[in-house]
């Protein structure tokens, strides 16, 4: 299973990466996925290798970072 997030032009994931981190999130090689430089600003996040539980951690993670941001905006 994969999902694809696409940002509202406001955030950039170069921000989103380092404030994910601090979450215990990491967001690697986002920029792999705009090589055409479209500014789609949008990643590809899979979940192949990962069980219910851990999805589950992810998810609050990413929730976490992005109500961070929200509010700092």
């Amino acid at each position: 299973m994969a999902i694809w997030l696409q940002l509202d032009q406001k955030y950039n994931w170069k921000e989103i990466a380092v404030e994910a981190k601090k979450h215990q999130l990491e967001i690697g090689e986002w920029q792999r996925y705009d090589l055409a430089n479209k500014k789609h600003n949008a990643i590809r996040i899979s979940f192949t290798s990962y069980n219910e539980e851990e999805i589950m951690l992810l998810v609050e993670r990413l929730k976490s970072t992005f109500n961070y941001i929200k509010k700092a905006l």
